[in-house]
């Protein structure tokens, strides 16, 4: 992978995502939305950013949930 502040030191796909070097936000998710719908139709002003806290913390607990026995 490229890095544009630093021509010499290059990594890899798996360091970008395992040094989480990205962000991102939630548009929509699959968790009780049968109609798939964006969170920001179905929900307005500080809901929406509650609805995403609550989606990235079941997210959180699924994958801890399949990593630890």
């Amino acid at each position: 992978m490229y890095n544009p502040e630093n021509d010499v030191y290059r990594i890899t796909w798996d360091d970008f995502f395992e040094k989480r070097l990205f962000s991102s936000f939630l548009l929509k998710s699959t968790i009780n939305n049968p109609l798939q719908e964006d969170i920001r139709n179905v929900k307005r002003n500080i809901d929406i950013l509650n609805e995403g806290e609550e989606i990235k913390e079941k997210i959180f607990n699924r994958e801890h949930d399949m990593w630890v026995y």
